[in-house]
């Protein structure tokens, strides 16, 4: 913590010491607690930043639901077959 990297266990998080001095770390303890790690799959980011795209156009107003998750399949499909895993 002190050398300025931030470490990816709770214990150290909830260490009495360190939340002394960093009051932040107990509520990065809770976040890190309830995170769920992405796959570790080559096109995974990929994926999934097109859906967070569709979705926030969709919340925004830009698209229909249908118009925008229909263009995310399509980049998708092109995304696949450009990984090699879809002809």
């Amino acid at each position: 913590m002190d050398s300025g990297n931030l470490p990816p266990r709770n214990s150290v998080l909830n260490d009495p010491e360190i939340l002394k001095t960093y009051g932040w770390a107990a509520a990065t303890a809770v976040a890190l607690s309830r995170a769920i790690q992405n796959p570790s799959d080559e096109v995974w980011g990929t994926m999934e930043a097109r859906l967070r795209t569709g979705i926030s156009q969709i919340l925004l107003g830009q698209r229909t639901a249908k118009a925008a998750l229909d263009a995310v399949a399509d980049d998708w499909r092109r995304s696949l077959r450009r990984a090699g895993l879809i002809k």
